[in-house]
């Protein structure tokens, strides 16, 4: 069951750990806009983009909770989700804006940056 909060909510408990929900939906749309802004993205990339952040999330608010039981568990689900998200990601932009997608990952795990939620 997905815990709803806002994405001031998002906040994390130890520094690999995320708080236990969010609301996809406006953590989503969060991400979206800031790699809306960065990668340039056209209306259509937008909301492919948009459905394709939506689902890793819903399928990341299944095991966020293990980041504070089981942290190799998490990683290892983490890890598996953001290589399904690299590969649909890169369906959807073009190489150079698969590249900056990439080189976005924040030098570490940062509440106050919501593309975090993507990479750890």
């Amino acid at each position: 069951m997905l815990i709803i909060g806002t994405l001031s909510a998002f906040a994390f408990s130890g520094k690999n750990s995320f708080y236990q929900g969010y609301d996809v939906n406006k953590l989503s749309n969060s991400v979206t806009s800031q790699l809306n802004t960065a990668l340039s993205l056209t209306k259509d990339q937008e909301q492919q983009v948009l459905k394709c952040v939506t689902g890793f999330l819903t399928e990341k608010a299944k095991f966020v909770s293990l980041s504070n039981t089981d942290k190799a568990t998490y990683q290892q689900k983490q890890a598996a989700l953001f290589d399904g998200l690299k590969h649909k990601m890169a369906g959807i932009l073009l190489m150079g804006q698969t590249n900056k997608f990439l080189a976005l990952k924040p030098a570490a795990n940062d509440a106050s940056n919501a593309l975090s939620i993507l990479f750890y």
